[in-house]
């Protein structure tokens, strides 16, 4: 039996298609062997990343009721504190009135004091 050329191509074809096959599905299986641990690896890798965005996302939550406390409790704080300080220059103002007052009401009694020590001395 006399294999034609035609026939000769066909079969090497297909000699070379079952070895092609052969030679992918091992292949396949070796790449699959050797990204199995890199999967595994990646697979960590989200976990992991999936925690830190959430202990993320805490910290973020946190950081606006700080803000929030912050600009609410502590402001009001400083305007309280920025009103008794304005009452006590004020009462301090006052004092400083009352306080020349005084010292222009003693200076008139030591010019009468005097006046009178000098009319007492002369009539002695």
């Amino acid at each position: 039996m006399e294999m034609n050329k035609q026939d000769f191509i066909n079969a090497i074809s297909d000699v070379i298609s079952q070895s092609f096959e052969s030679f992918k599905e091992e292949l396949e299986t070796k790449m699959d062997q050797r990204l199995q641990p890199i999967q595994k690896q990646l697979n960590s890798i989200e976990d992991r990343l999936g925690k830190i965005e959430d202990r993320l996302e805490e910290v973020e939550d946190r950081l606006t009721k700080v803000e929030l406390m912050l600009e609410n409790e502590t402001g009001h704080g400083i305007k309280i504190i920025a009103e008794g300080h304005m009452d006590l220059a004020q009462k301090l103002d006052e004092v400083i009135y009352t306080m020349n007052e005084i010292k222009e009401r003693q200076e008139i009694h030591e010019m009468y004091i005097k006046k009178h020590e000098r009319i007492l001395t002369n009539i002695s």
